[in-house]
């Protein structure tokens, strides 16, 4: 991975030993799946962010933490930690300036995640 310190190289090593024969693409998949949610959920966040609801600013940083930590992207989880702490705080001041933080570290993982998918030889 030539983005360093993007991707946890623990979790990512986690990640794939889960992949089997019976379930090569597992990984893959998960990716897939993470791709898929993050956008909706960075939509979700800048929305509770203009309608100004903490409360659902914290429940969606909380799943985006989640999900990030779950595939390694432990700056990105953290940055998500950090903006559900001033959701739950019920706070909007620095949320934008947050969530713009957080947009430009998952373009990061995208790159980090994308050349690791490619590079990873158990891929099928």
């Amino acid at each position: 991975m030539s983005e360093v310190g993007v991707i946890d190289p623990v979790v990512w090593n986690d990640l794939c030993q889960l992949q089997t024969d019976a379930d090569p693409n597992i990984v893959a998949e998960l990716i897939d799946l993470f791709f898929h949610v993050t956008p909706e959920l960075i939509d979700g966040m800048r929305a509770a962010i203009a309608a100004s609801d903490a409360s659902r600013l914290e429940q969606i940083a909380h799943r985006c933490a989640g999900s990030s930590a779950n595939l390694g992207a432990t700056r990105l989880a953290t940055l998500c930690h950090t903006l559900e702490g001033l959701a739950r705080a019920r706070t909007m001041a620095g949320t934008q300036e947050s969530l713009a933080t957080i947009e430009a570290e998952y373009a990061r993982v995208v790159v980090a995640l994308v050349e690791a998918r490619h590079a990873a030889p158990s891929f099928t």
